[in-house]
């Protein structure tokens, strides 16, 4: 089993426990929702660490080939950029469902899929931050 399977998901965990262990001192009530997920991270992602490598001692553990080439990557990289320029320019209703659209084209998703996702998603998120939250989007 190479170590290369355990390197990135080690990082990430030792900079997110580092991150999230110097916040800075604020109120207890504005940092505890916020420590209590980040914490919850990371002790899921240490718990999925050590699963992997008792798999990989047993041998169980085989290393998947990469579900998206190098150049979807990409391309779904640029999509995140736009989206975030697409929402400064149109506002979140349109941004998003451009985004979802074109995001899910990357990805062999069909028609039907599509509009389904992008209608659903977009609702329910005006819903839950403009309607219940009242952030205005």
């Amino acid at each position: 089993m190479p170590l290369s399977v355990f390197v990135v998901p080690a990082i990430v965990l030792a900079w997110l426990g580092t991150y999230f262990s110097l916040l800075p001192p604020l109120r207890a009530q504005s940092l505890m929702f916020p420590r209590f997920v980040a914490w919850s991270i990371l002790g899921i992602v240490a718990l999925l660490l050590l699963l992997q490598w008792l798999r990989a001692r047993k041998g169980e553990l085989v290393v998947p080939p990469p579900a998206v080439d190098p150049k979807s990557a990409w391309l779904f990289y640029g999509l995140c950029v736009g989206y975030v320029a697409l929402f400064w320019l149109l506002g979140f209703v349109a941004a998003s469902t451009i985004y979802l659209i074109a995001a899910m084209t990357v990805f062999p998703v069909r028609w039907p899929i599509r509009i389904g996702v992008t209608v659903g998603t977009v609702a329910a998120l005006y819903a839950l931050f403009g309607g219940l939250f009242g952030i205005p989007l």
